[in-house]
């Protein structure tokens, strides 16, 4: 699924091995945007998620479903998700799901990364920024682990830089 624009529906669903799901543009959904299941060795990227899930509240911009332990290898990278209602998982490996990976994603206004209950998932060099909870807290969710980089002066600089980047290059390749 490449180069498309969902406003307003359930998003897209993807089940199988070698999928791609690149360049997209995923808005006011109902249920996550992007919903993996099934998913082996796939490649989420590119992707730019504004104001989604809406409605449905166990779900995610980016849904990994793991309930099936040979699905694994599924790569969720670079994408672009803001602007997100109260409260919801940016990116959600759910389920247990085993051997995912996201790296290079950017989140703005909204939105945390969830792991649950999963093994030998990896998530590294992903930007989460002014996110607020509706009790006021500013953090990242793993699970147990709650991060507050905002206070953390060794990271703005450095996120300031990689934001600039990352926005031109997703604006540059996008449709």
């Amino acid at each position: 699924v490449q180069n498309c624009v969902f406003y307003n529906t359930k998003g897209i669903s993807n089940s199988g091995v070698g999928n791609i799901v690149s360049h997209n543009y995923l808005s006011n959904t109902v249920g996550s945007c992007i919903y993996l299941t099934a998913s082996k060795e796939s490649v989420v990227e590119y992707n730019e998620i504004v104001a989604g899930p809406m409605v449905v509240l166990d779900a995610g911009a980016i849904y990994v479903n793991g309930n099936n332990l040979y699905c694994r290898g599924t790569h969720v990278r670079y994408n672009y998700i803001h602007d997100a209602p109260l409260e919801p998982r940016a990116i959600y490996f759910d389920d247990m799901a085993v051997e995912y990976y996201a790296y290079g994603n950017i989140v703005t206004d909204g939105g945390w990364m969830q792991l649950h209950n999963g093994i030998e998932n990896t998530v590294y060099n992903n930007i989460f920024m002014n996110y607020e909870n509706s009790k006021g807290e500013r953090l990242i969710n793993a699970r147990e682990l709650h991060k507050e980089l905002n206070n953390k002066r060794q990271f703005s600089n450095w996120i300031k830089q990689r934001v600039e980047k990352y926005k031109f290059l997703i604006n540059k390749d996008f449709i």
